[in-house]
């Protein structure tokens, strides 16, 4: 007696198949917005990272520093200038940063004077991000 081979229809493989193909889909558009919110999570923290920095070097180097959140389609772009950099240094103070993945509402102008720096900064940053 001969053993019967056991194989799979052809209806057996296109379901299986498109199961796959639906899960798949499910998974990368989950995947989509999770990418999407870590790196908007990320240019979070590098906006607080520069804003800290500006604070710093406002007090360290006791010069006045002016940072600019300009908001373009899908990015925001921050410019930090002084008017008084010592040359040695100015590629610290006039800087420009690209932060992709940041949406604020409108044109910002941040001051930084080493006489009153304070943490109030955060807050207002808090407030023009756009959720």
């Amino acid at each position: 007696m001969r053993k019967k081979k056991f194989t799979f229809t052809l209806l057996e493989i296109v379901i299986c198949l498109s199961l796959l193909t639906s899960i798949g889909s499910f998974a990368l558009i989950n995947g989509y917005k999770l990418l999407q919110s870590m790196r908007r999570t990320q240019s979070c923290k590098q906006l607080k990272k520069e804003i800290l920095l500006t604070r710093v070097l406002s007090i360290t180097h006791n010069i006045d520093i002016e940072v600019l959140l300009i908001p373009e389609k899908t990015k925001t772009i921050l410019i930090r200038k002084t008017d008084l950099p010592h040359p040695k240094i100015a590629s610290l103070f006039n800087k420009k940063i690209i932060l992709q993945n940041l949406i604020i509402k409108e044109k910002e102008t941040l001051y930084f004077y080493p006489a009153n720096a304070t943490d109030t900064m955060t807050e207002k940053i808090s407030s023009i991000i756009i959720k």
